[in-house]
């Protein structure tokens, strides 16, 4: 295939317009959104096999192929659409391929009950696969040293809790809830009930005293954020202030996560974007003065 297809491709997938990773990169270049672009496919592939595929041995075959495939990209030889736009966009040479191949051996782990005893393992869980994949995009956003790519991992780890809960009506039914088993018990819970889709006001509770970790965790990790690394994190940055938001949308409907998955509009994320860059700029400024 082509590579400007496949590049094409990939923004189809994970940029279309309205969402949210098509406001993230607004204010990028045609180059690097490319690359963001096509990294964030390829992650979307390996993650949509556990949640997709029915016979998990069929799923550990598909991810057994996407290790060979990931070889082969790294040796110039990639076959997919999507491993080809990640050569043809140049991402291919800017992120660690051992990362990426870390983040199909943990969609593996997926395919067995989680075992998640307390909120700690949850955003340990989130880190190993949306913290790499952070840590990845930084990398070809020009970020580098150990301290901010593990800022931006732990950054990333807590957004993808944020979506464990804005998606888990979809996927509560394949055991993919990833949520805290000491939460569930102290609220009467057990997994085959959300599997079924019960207690939903259980649920709500067990959301909400995440969500507070959540924050806690993105604080923590924005404030440790060096100011020089910021500016070249705006993506990243903006797609946290949309799961931030999301995560105060969900709050204020009750987290009434099983009935329908909540979406902050095009317009919101615009201006969220705008909001982010704006005060971005303004602590570099501050930081510069």
């Amino acid at each position: 295939m082509d590579g400007d297809l496949a590049i094409a491709e990939c923004r189809q997938r994970v940029a279309s317009a309205g969402s949210d990773l098509y406001y993230a990169a607004l204010f990028l270049t045609g180059e690097e959104k490319s690359r963001l672009f096509s990294v964030h496919a390829l992650a979307a592939e390996l993650g949509d096999i556990p949640r997709v595929a029915t016979d998990p041995g069929v799923a550990r075959l598909k991810l057994a192929w996407w290790r060979e495939e990931i070889a082969r990209l790294a040796g110039g030889r990639p076959q997919h659409p999507v491993a080809i736009a990640v050569a043809a966009s140049g991402a291919i040479d800017r992120i660690d391929v051992t990362s990426v191949l870390a983040m199909a051996g943990v969609c593996e782990t997926w395919l067995d009950p989680p075992d998640l005893p307390d909120m700690d393992a949850v955003l340990a869980a989130h880190a190993r696969f949306e913290g790499l994949l952070w840590r990845e995009s930084a990398r070809m956003l020009g970020v580098d040293g150990t301290e901010a790519l593990a800022c931006i991992g732990r950054l990333g780890g807590a957004v993808g809790v944020i979506h464990t809960l804005q998606g888990l009506g979809a996927t509560r039914s394949r055991g993919l809830a990833r949520l805290p088993e000491d939460l569930l018990r102290a609220r009467g819970l057990a997994a085959g009930a959300i599997r079924r889709g019960q207690h939903d006001a259980a649920i709500a509770a067990v959301a909400a005293d995440m969500a507070g970790a959540v924050r806690a965790a993105m604080s923590e990790a924005l404030a440790a954020l060096g100011t020089p690394q910021r500016g070249r994190l705006l993506p990243l940055l903006i797609l946290a202030d949309v799961a931030g938001k999301t995560l105060e949308e969900l709050q204020a409907e009750g987290f009434r996560l099983l009935e329908r998955r909540v979406e902050l509009t095009p317009l919101r994320k615009l201006w969220i974007a705008v909001a982010t860059r704006r005060r971005e700029r303004r602590l570099t400024h501050r930081t510069r003065g």
